[in-house]
């Protein structure tokens, strides 16, 4: 008869082939495709741009680099035509800022401040420090040409032309930056008299434009009045004579169809 062996032996002999089941299943499961580490998604690719809009951004380069050569060559009206054309397509502050010395360069110095102070308000990061030390002093410079123009209308709202050119009543709600001289306003509404002055605006100072509009004088409609032989006849002298008038044109027209 074999000794018996102890209990903890005999225990961990029974769970020896347990143990090595669950070692051999662990080996199968880490080497099967399931388990195996997973690669990354590859992150999804943006649509390719279409044709057409390969175009419109060919164009517009082609116009902002048009624009350069004719600013080089001073012809700021062409470059400036050019220049914006690109911008409307190519949001670039740096294309902003040569519509901005398009304006400076054709006299129109309230236009170039305001855009120098829109390239300045936003992402500079793609200028130069001189670059943009340069914009700071081209906006200063404008500004010295400048002053500033309020118009208030009563009754509102009326239409305000301020050079031929309509203002927004939006704008009107603060001082408008102008050019500093003289400027055409005319502000009209229907049922009233236009309304047209010349005003003197001058530098870093500002004028006031006050329009109270008056109604237009209501036309009386005209008196009713007969006129025989070129004389005029009161109406109720017709009244009187209506039945022996109707009588002779009643028998002229009877003795025709006889």
């Amino acid at each position: 008869m074999s000794p018996r062996l102890p209990r903890e032996v005999r225990a961990s002999a029974r769970r020896a082939p347990v143990f090595a089941a669950l070692a051999v299943l662990s080996i199968a499961v880490a080497q099967s495709p399931l388990a195996a580490a997973q690669p990354a998604p590859s992150p999804a690719l943006a649509p390719a741009p279409s044709p057409q809009e390969d175009a419109v951004a060919a164009q517009a380069r082609a116009d902002y680099d048009a624009g350069r050569i004719l600013l080089r060559d001073h012809d700021d009206a062409a470059a400036l035509l050019r220049f914006r054309a690109s911008y409307a397509v190519r949001r670039d502050p740096k294309v902003l800022a040569n519509v901005a010395l398009c304006e400076k360069n054709l006299n129109h110095p309230a236009r170039a401040a305001t855009l120098f102070a829109q390239v300045l308000a936003g992402d500079t990061s793609s200028f130069p420090p001189e670059q943009r030390e340069q914009l700071q002093g081209l906006l200063s410079e404008s500004l010295a040409r400048t002053g500033r123009l309020r118009v208030t209308v009563a009754p509102w709202p009326a239409v305000v032309q301020i050079d031929d050119q309509a203002v927004a009543p939006s704008e009107l709600a603060s001082d408008l930056l102008v050019d500093a001289g003289v400027h055409h306003v005319r502000v009209w509404k229907d049922g009233y008299r236009a309304v047209v002055r010349d005003v003197s605006v001058a530098v870093a100072a500002q004028a006031v434009v006050r329009v109270d509009l008056q109604p237009e004088p209501r036309a009386e409609p005209p008196r009713r009045e007969a006129t025989v032989v070129g004389h005029r006849v009161p109406a109720w002298m017709w009244v009187a004579g209506g039945v022996v008038l109707g009588a002779a044109v009643f028998v002229a027209a009877d003795s025709v169809f006889q």
